[in-house]
C-alpha cells in the first residue's frame, strides 16, 4: 500500500493476502502488472491513509464496479 497511486515513494505498510477493506474511491495511476494481467487503476482505503492497485482487489475489470473517481 503506497501513499499515491504509483509506486515511486516506499509502501506505507504490507496488508495480509485475503484481508477486507474499505474502498472510499479510485483513481488512474501508474501501471502495474502480473500474469496475464495490466492495470493502471489504484483503490483509496481511508483507513490506511494510501492507495492499493486494483491489481490485488477481487473485481471482474479493471475498475471496481460502483467506486466512484477520486
Amino acid at each position: 500500500m503506497w501513499p499515491g497511486p504509483d509506486t515511486t515513494q516506499p509502501p506505507l505498510t504490507v496488508l495480509p493476502a485475503g484481508v477486507e477493506v474499505l474502498v472510499e474511491c479510485q483513481k488512474q495511476g501508474e501501471s502495474l502488472s502480473v500474469p496475464s494481467c495490466l492495470n493502471d487503476w489504484w483503490a483509496y482505503l481511508p483507513q490506511y491513509g494510501g492507495y492499493v492497485t486494483n491489481i490485488h482487489l477481487q473485481s471482474p475489470g479493471n475498475q471496481l464496479p460502483g467506486v466512484g473517481v477520486c
